[in-house]
């Protein structure tokens, strides 16, 4: 005997095939557009973390007053850090924009090429992607310091600037107003020594240290820095660097973000669910009850 409910399950199939292609539509959509997403975003974390670590990304960095003593330094790197000299100038742009330029770095923070080539003469500089792209330069074009034109040969990302924050206080980055570059070398130490802002950068000796341990130790390098008499003008941690870290939270805002999103519209679909089969519970009902009422007639 066949089962009477395949006829009623084809039947019902047929006559509320709307409702099912839009729900099978809605997941079909969702599934897709979830799995994508996270997928996405996990791929992009690992490549980011990777590039990062090719890099020798900074765990921290400072701006002094003065240029670092050797004693100083040593004093600091016994704490079991590494510090490296991270110079740079800031070159105000017309429309109230500043460029930071950097000499090309062989320790830390190291140049990722996008387009291009890195710059090799002493006329010559790389800029950021998002700064040339949103202040409208590209390759072939001059930016002027100290009267002297310098060409743009190429377009670079530097991973201690993944995300252009000119002060680690501005609540948004902005490429429009702030962007980075780099020189040779022999380029930048051409400049007058007076326009410099001495920079360092450090990196832990211990590549395994936990977070706890990384801010002690990134205390205990500031504290010390300050008992060997230097006049810190700035002092941020890798963790607390916007330039660093923006890219990171907002990722891992909208991971969360979508699992909520994914949540709703599971609760919608049940809902919807609901509602088709309580639609066709009434409307079984209401045929059984006309069919019953026909009988005795």
């Amino acid at each position: 005997m066949k089962n009477p409910l395949r006829k009623r399950f084809k039947r019902d199939l047929i006559s509320n095939r709307g409702r099912y292609l839009a729900i099978f539509a809605m997941l079909t959509v969702t599934i897709a557009i979830m799995s994508g997403f996270l997928a996405v975003a996990d791929g992009a974390q690992t490549v980011l973390d990777q590039n990062r670590a090719d890099a020798k990304i900074e765990d921290g960095s400072f701006t002094t007053a003065g240029a670092l003593s050797s004693a100083a330094r040593a004093a600091a790197e016994k704490r079991g850090v590494t510090i490296y000299q991270n110079d740079y100038r800031e070159l105000p742009l017309s429309d109230d924009a500043t460029l930071r330029i950097y000499p090309e770095r062989a320790d830390i923070n190291l140049v990722t090429m996008i387009t291009g080539r890195r710059p090799a003469a002493a006329d010559e500089m790389a800029l950021d992607r998002l700064f040339a792209a949103s202040y409208g330069l590209a390759i072939g074009d001059t930016v002027t310091v100290d009267g002297v034109p310098l060409t743009i040969t190429g377009t670079i990302s530097l991973p201690d600037y993944s995300s252009l924050f000119k002060n680690n206080a501005d609540l948004m980055m902005d490429s429009f107003h702030f962007g980075v570059g780099v020189v040779t070398p022999a380029t930048f130490a051409g400049w007058p020594a007076t326009d410099i802002v001495n920079g360092y950068g450090y990196r832990f000796d211990n590549r395994d240290l936990s977070i706890t341990a990384q801010r002690q130790l990134a205390t205990a390098i500031k504290d010390q820095l300050i008992a060997s008499g230097v006049l810190l003008t700035g002092f941020v941690s890798a963790e607390n660097n916007q330039s660093i870290t923006f890219i990171d939270d907002d990722m891992g805002s909208d991971v969360p973000m979508m699992k909520v999103l994914l949540s709703l519209i599971i609760l919608i679909m049940a809902f919807v669910f609901a509602i088709v089969i309580s639609s066709t519970i009434d409307a079984e009902a209401a045929t059984r009850s006309k069919s019953a009422f026909l009988a005795n007639m």
